[in-house]
């Protein structure tokens, strides 16, 4: 192994879950956070020599996942973007009320359209938070009472219940 192998893999090691917690922190998305944490040791093999020339390496890597993370939030911005009766429409898809017809009956039509989005549409955190007007943290602590009483009217064994 190479010199430049065995500086990079050290740093993998040791930095990997620091960076994906920031990663995730900032896309709310265990997908993209790995996407960012690998896109940004791909560009420390590239730019091996100003990484090592840098007071910082492990300050270096984390700008370079912020940068990241910064161009992919603007390119989402910018490609997914969609007006309010576009999302009324997804509502009324035939697929959405396929995934809202296995939903208890006993949860309110906001709780349903949270699910949805989160499930059937894949919305993340963020996406939903900006959808619903509440912050990330407010909508992963609705996420999980939901889930945990969504659970209550399924027939699910008790080793089942644990959370996901």
């Amino acid at each position: 192994m190479s010199e430049r192998d065995e500086v990079i893999s050290r740093l993998f090691h040791e930095e990997y879950e620091n960076l994906f917690r920031k990663a995730y922190r900032l896309s709310g998305s265990t997908q993209m956070a790995n996407d960012l944490v690998q896109e940004t040791f791909l560009l420390a093999l590239i730019r091996y020599d100003e990484l090592t020339e840098h007071p910082n390496p492990r300050a270096w890597l984390s700008t370079v996942l912020f940068n990241y993370s910064m161009n992919e939030r603007r390119l989402w911005e910018n490609s997914h973007s969609i007006s309010l009766e576009q999302l009324g429409d997804v509502f009324q898809a035939e697929e959405a009320e396929i995934f809202e017809e296995i939903l208890p009956e006993k949860l309110s039509d906001d709780e349903k359209r949270l699910l949805i989005l989160r499930y059937k549409h894949k919305m993340n955190s963020r996406e939903l938070g900006t959808f619903l007007g509440i912050s990330e943290g407010a909508v992963r602590a609705r996420l999980a009472r939901l889930l945990k009483k969504t659970r209550k009217y399924f027939d699910f064994p008790e080793e089942n219940q644990k959370d996901t």
